[in-house]
């Protein structure tokens, strides 16, 4: 994303439904990245350093099929 002109907007501390398995928390801070069409949460499981989940939520028309 930041490749193709998007800019990073902060880190933000996001509630989120926890991938099927996962016994971590429901909320962790995100990586927040946004561009014209679109704003990524990265949410990050500070303890084990990784991505455990996006969110992202669409805030143009996009041209995705069907739309």
């Amino acid at each position: 994303m930041i490749r193709e002109g998007a800019t990073i907007a902060g880190v933000v501390y996001s509630c989120h439904p926890t991938p099927e398995g996962y016994a971590g928390p429901g909320c962790a801070p995100a990586l927040r990245i946004q561009s014209e069409d679109r704003t990524v949460d990265f949410l990050v499981d500070e303890e084990k350093g990784i991505v455990v989940e996006t969110v992202t939520e669409i805030t143009s028309n996009s041209g995705f099929p069907g739309e």
